[in-house]
């Protein structure tokens, strides 16, 4: 995993919650701080295009796929638990999915409106978390509500590509394929959204009416991974 920082947009406390991860070899971070006149705008547009690029050919041999995202997203899959599960499940249904070079899925904004997840209510979460004092919970406990997916405001995409099929790829779509694949396959909402748990929250906010807790089937997981990584901090 590579995690890009923009200069002057992310305070240090975001790289010290991944120390442990750095250290396991699990977590790169690139400090990236091109400017004019090397590059002709400011290094949260133009920067992140030549490190995900870089991204994508550094890894081009490593992985089958790569997804590319925020560190406030998450591409969830709705009905199967991980996503080599969905990929497999729709390249095996759809020939257009084999052929295409990434896979699209629509964002959702998530926000806090008192509804956490009905798990934290467990002695067992409580216990647990109580080894950790003075921890925040993280925004995909306490976030639960989203938008419908026809707001204007909210067609935002998040794409994983297929490392061998694409030449070139920005944060929202390919720019440019291989021969014998296609530009994008765009995943249904039933399949998989980009959760995006994003503060402050994305306005104009005015349909944001739906509660789910598809974050429930990985409370276990991350909450002991949470207790194993950051408590030690």
């Amino acid at each position: 995993m590579t995690i890009y920082l923009q200069n002057g947009y992310i305070p240090e406390s975001y790289y010290k919650l991944m120390i442990p991860y750095i250290k396991r070899g699990i977590v790169e971070v690139l400090d990236w701080g091109l400017r004019p006149p090397v590059i002709p705008g400011y290094t949260k547009f133009w920067g992140q295009t030549a490190v995900i690029n870089e991204c994508l050919y550094r890894n081009m041999y490593r992985v089958k796929y790569l997804g590319l995202y925020d560190i406030d997203e998450f591409i969830i899959p709705q009905k199967l638990k991980t996503i080599p599960e969905l990929l497999k499940e729709v390249e095996a249904n759809s020939i257009e999915a084999t052929a295409s070079s990434s896979y699209v899925a629509r964002n959702v904004f998530y926000y806090d409106r008192q509804k956490a997840l009905p798990e934290l209510k467990q002695q067992y979460a409580n216990d647990t978390i109580a080894q950790c004092p003075g921890m925040k919970l993280p925004r995909y406990y306490t976030f639960t509500v989203r938008n419908d997916f026809d707001h204007l405001q909210h067609r935002y995409n998040k794409i994983i590509i297929k490392t061998a099929a694409v030449i070139a790829v920005w944060t929202h779509w390919t720019r440019k394929w291989m021969n014998g694949y296609t530009g994008e396959y765009h995943l249904s909402t039933d399949d998989a959204l980009v959760q995006h748990y994003r503060i402050p929250d994305k306005y104009p906010l005015t349909n944001f009416n739906v509660t789910t807790f598809s974050m429930s089937r990985y409370f276990n997981e991350t909450l002991k991974g949470i207790i194993r990584n950051i408590c030690t901090l």
